[in-house]
């Protein structure tokens, strides 16, 4: 406003003090009229001059509103430099109050004693719960960014809020009974006159939620932070140095694995089990008979420790669901949540025979539902799929989804439910609710996996099979009220990029001799790719769906070839060059739908090379000269051949790292016979710098490698080239 204000002012006193000097001038030429002795002439200059003294007043009037309003300017950019010179933040060191892994963005902060300055803590994140929030977190300003009422409210009101409306103390745990806790609160003084704003120094039976796991995560002289809410005091997580969540307790089978005989070298799993041991002893400690029964082993968390106990009945899968409250269920059918089709045999019939579904649901080492002894299910008895719901009602349901056939392409789905028990035992009938059918060439690349709540699943299906340039990505949903829908999540059909072929040539019939004709030619090939993300599968994530990727960087790729070929009697002479180059603006990475990176690699491959060649023919004998240099990384990822397996509930995924570097210089200059010709070989003469050829398992967590495990070095690393 001042910044209008002030020169619009400033343009009214000039327009003042203007009207008054032409007043002044009015004046000034009746005077020679006065001095006359012009009739009228004093009674006009008195009338003037009561005029100019308005103008005066105007003109001084004017003058004061300027001289406020440059005053009011000065003093408003002062206070505008004084807001300048505040920070608008400052970095600060805090841990979050529970242990996740992954923050990022704008997250809210627990003021502890409800005031800044006397400690900060990062929400606790459990399920994107430390996005900032600025009803439930606020915001901090300095005192000079407020009025003086504000100031003053505030200092006054500030120990009285912070006693009686408590939000976030510190304290220490003094008694633990599963997810229920005392707590005595830290000694807790406001600025404002060191006043006490405790209430009360210990709070008793106060409930404990933190993340998936409550209680289990904490000990007795834990430091904790407490939350206040109009429901009663809560411990929602740690002061620092948070801890995760115990272990699931689970079930795991020792086994090796061998390559086969070809043609397909299926690797045979042998396992070890009961008896442990006999009349000499323990029998291969600690693992047992080969391919002896009960070979399952559990491990249960016990304080800090694992209890391990073996000889267990095999009775579990490799697929499973659970919720909230670690309720585990388990069925038949190939490791990790998505297959690669590596894992399927050769006639995309079925699975590797370890691998494929069964009838039974499985919880706690026990089976509680086996459709081949339901006769409500028919032939369906190849379970997909199963989770645990609660009707409106109260009555718990266990949910099955299963197929006629293990593994097909266009296969059948149909939901059972039967109702069951406190312990998940099963009574009353099987009950058949929704059916789908899948679009020949479609199949399965995920089994159903369900929500928390166990009302909702999806099953990511690979669409097209054998229409390679139209290969699809779909996603079944399924729904307990409404059934099956469909959804294309990505085709090959889309256009990621562009590629460009130029091939010129011209004949002269006419050439000068010894050529009768002579053929010239250029292939030029230009192709670059746009970056893009193709979808692997899609899971749940408590009730949540979310979705992982293989995020392909953007590539450039030409070709640039020419050659000359010169007709000479029976035969011809021949020379031409290629260049190459291939390159990637990134790496390839595997990413979900939250922005996670769960793997990236570290070296993306790349191709230049630069060939030269010429093919002359003699009389004793033809000759050949060929110049050959080139620079490669060899190696980079496609999840459907590198990623072994993938779980996007723990963040998890195993995958294959191999390849190498090399730069290459070679060169042939020497003659050949027809024999040489007709299959032989010319040896390359030149240098090579290489790495050895390497491929490792790299084992990743929250997209942080943690493990690597080395698989194949051949340290020769490659050979020359030679020519045919």
């Amino acid at each position: 406003e001042l910044a209008v204000d002030l020169p619009t002012a400033k343009l009214e006193l000039l327009q003042a003090e203007e009207a008054a000097k032409d007043k002044i001038r009015e004046i000034d030429l009746l005077i020679y009229d006065l001095q006359a002795g012009t009739e009228g002439a004093r009674e006009g200059i008195t009338k003037l001059q009561g005029e100019l003294i308005e103008l005066q007043a105007a003109v001084r009037i004017a003058e004061l509103k300027v001289s406020e309003l440059i005053a009011e300017n000065l003093s408003a950019l002062k206070r505008r430099g004084q807001l300048e010179s505040v920070p608008e933040g400052r970095e600060i060191e805090a841990w979050c109050a529970d242990y996740t892994l992954d923050l990022s963005g704008d997250v809210g902060l627990v003021d502890v004693n409800d005031e800044g300055g006397q400690g900060v803590v990062i929400q606790p994140g459990f399920d994107s719960g430390a996005a900032y929030d600025p009803f439930r977190d606020g915001a901090l300003f300095p005192n000079l960014a407020q009025s003086g009422p504000q100031i003053y409210f505030n200092a006054a009101v500030l120990p009285g809020v912070q006693k009686w409306m408590p939000r976030y103390r510190v304290g220490e745990i003094i008694r633990l009974q599963t997810d229920l806790c005392d707590v005595r609160l830290d000694s807790a003084q406001s600025s404002v006159q060191g006043l006490p704003i405790n209430e009360a120094e210990l709070l008793t039976g106060i409930p404990i939620i933190y993340m998936d796991c409550n209680g289990s995560a904490f000990t007795e002289s834990d430091r904790v932070v407490v939350r206040f809410t109009t429901n009663g005091p809560l411990v929602i997580g740690f002061e620092s140095d948070p801890v995760p969540c115990s272990l699931f307790g689970f079930v795991f089978e020792p086994a090796r694995w061998e390559a086969g005989p070809a043609p397909t070298y299926q690797a045979a799993k042998t396992t070890y089990g009961e008896p442990f041991e006999n009349m000499s002893g323990q029998i291969n400690p600690p693992l047992g008979t080969i391919d002896g029964a009960n070979n399952a082993w559990t491990a249960t968390p016990d304080a800090s420790d694992l209890s391990i106990q073996r000889g267990n009945a095999r009775l579990y899968g490799n697929k499973n669901w659970f919720n909230t409250e670690k309720l585990v269920l388990s069925w038949d059918g190939p490791p990790g949540r998505a297959h690669r089709l590596d894992q399927i045999d050769i006639s995309f019939t079925g699975f590797l025979a370890d691998w494929k579904t069964g009838p039974c649901v499985y919880h706690d080492l026990n089976i509680i539902l086996d459709l081949s002894e339901q006769a409500e299910a028919g032939a369906f008895v190849n379970v997909h799929g199963a989770s645990v719901y609660e009707d409106v009602s109260g009555q718990r349901w266990l949910v099955v989804v299963a197929s006629d056939e293990s593994y097909a392409t266009g296969q059948t789905f149909r939901v059972f439910r039967i109702t069951v028990d406190a312990l998940l035992q099963p009574f009353g009938l099987l009950q058949f609710l929704h059916e789908t059918t899948l679009m020949p060439g479609m199949a399965p690349q995920t089994h159903f996996y369900f929500s928390a709540d166990g009302t909702k699943a999806v099953c990511t299906i690979v669409g097209d099979l054998e229409d390679d340039e139209n290969l699809h990505i779909d996603l079944i949903r399924y729904n307990i009220d409404f059934g099956f829908s469909l959804e294309q999540l990505w085709t090959r059909a889309e256009v990621v990029g562009s590629r460009t072929t130029v091939d010129t040539h011209n004949v002269d019939s006419d050439p000068p001799a010894p050529a009768s004709v002579i053929t010239t030619g250029t292939v030029d090939v230009s192709q670059q790719t746009v970056g893009h993300d193709v979808p692997i599968y899609c899971e749940y994530i408590n009730d949540r769906e979310v979705f992982v990727y293989e995020r392909r960087p953007s590539s450039d790729i030409s070709i640039d070839s020419d050659y000359i070929d010169r007709e000479i009697g029976a035969g011809y002479d021949t020379s031409g060059s290629r260049i190459t180059s291939e390159n990637r603006d990134g790496p390839f990475a595997i990413i979900t739908s939250d922005g996670v990176v769960l793997f990236q690699e570290s070296s993306p491959p790349f191709i230049n090379t630069d060939l030269e060649i010429t093919i002359l023919r003699g009389t004793v004998g033809d000759s050949v000269s060929v110049s050959n240099v080139e620079s490669e990384r060899r190696g980079g990822i496609r999840w459907a051949e590198n990623l072994l397996a993938i779980d996007i509930r723990f963040g998890f995924c195993a995958v294959v790292m191999g390849g190498f570097e090399y730069s290459l210089s070679e060169s042939i200059d020497d003659t050949y016979s027809a024999m040489d010709a007709n299959g032989g070989s010319l040896d390359a003469d030149g240098s090579i710098d290489s790495e050895p050829m390497r491929e490792v398992v790299e084992i990743w967590r929250n997209g942080v490698r943690i493990e690597e495990i080395e698989a194949l070095t051949l340290p020769s690393g490659i050979e020359h080239k030679s020519y045919g």
